[in-house]
């Protein structure tokens, strides 16, 4: 039996994931804010998570700055409720924590979502039948 087994974590961790994993936003507004108490503090954080629609299952993942910007990239706006229904892959990757590596989720974009390179339009020159010499 593993210790995820033992101890089920809320959100989504890197162990959860195999490599790598596509998913799909939840719809609506697929951000929420959640409180987390810290050692040592009176108030707790409050940190964005994105939720899921799926794989059946997933667990919402914490976001970061990082993963944040990166889908900000990938879906070309900020705006969060443009997001949802979209897929991205999550990926399982060691990064640098305070000086130590843990693994880490980080977020690229799907294959299935990446657009299909379209024909460049032709130009009223290219359409004419003369040949051009």
């Amino acid at each position: 039996m593993r210790r995820s087994d033992l101890f089920p974590n809320r959100w989504l961790t890197a162990d959860q994931i195999d490599g790598e994993m596509t998913a799909t936003i939840a719809n609506g507004e697929p951000i929420d804010f959640a409180e987390f108490k810290q050692p040592g503090k009176d108030v707790p954080d409050r940190k964005p998570v994105l939720y899921f629609k799926a794989p059946k299952g997933i667990k919402p993942l914490i976001l970061n700055k990082t993963n944040f910007d990166k889908l900000s990239d990938i879906f070309g706006t900020d705006d969060t409720e443009e997001w949802a229904g979209r897929d991205v892959l999550l990926v399982a990757v060691d990064v640098d924590v305070a000086g130590e590596t843990k693994r880490g989720i980080r977020i690229k974009p799907s294959r299935k979502s990446q657009p299909k390179s379209q024909p460049k339009p032709r130009s009223d020159e290219e359409e004419d039948d003369e040949p051009p010499f």
